[in-house]
């Protein structure tokens, strides 16, 4: 959340829930209801966070990831645009990584791609000709 007063779009529901938190009578119902709210809005967003930092690990490194992540949404802006594009391209990382998981070994968390987003989109046709195929489209979260 900022200290400039201003609440993010993403942190508006987690200020209800701290508030009704702090407003209801210790002991009550409501005190408790908040509480879980609050514990399980941080929860479902644990993995979507988590997710969001690996992206960026894995396309920018794990020094230029955070910078890249920070930099495209500036403080105050939403998270993402689209939920369900962000959401299907966690899928299609996790499974990926789980399939490394599996193929490498622990050591498969530390992987980095041989290239990044941009990388592929430049050098497309030559993708393309290398793989021999027809047509290639790439999915970018830029694009979705």
């Amino acid at each position: 959340m900022e200290s400039s007063g201003a609440v993010s779009q993403r942190d508006a529901d987690l200020l209800h829930f701290l508030h009704k938190y702090r407003r209801s009578a210790e002991g009550s119902s409501e005190k408790s209801a908040a509480q879980r709210q609050l514990v399980e809005e941080l929860a479902c967003r644990s993995p979507v966070d988590s997710g969001v930092e690996m992206i960026g690990d894995r396309l920018f490194g794990p020094e230029e990831g955070p910078k890249v992540l920070n930099a495209v949404r500036p403080a105050g802006m939403p998270l993402v645009d689209d939920w369900d594009c962000l959401k299907s391209m966690l899928d299609a990382t996790t499974d990926q990584v789980k399939d490394e998981a599996t193929n490498v070994g622990s050591q498969a968390r530390n992987l980095k791609l041989p290239f990044g987003e941009i990388d592929v989109e430049e050098n497309l046709e030559l993708l393309r000709r290398q793989l021999g195929l027809e047509h290639v489209e790439v999915l970018m979260i830029s694009h979705c």
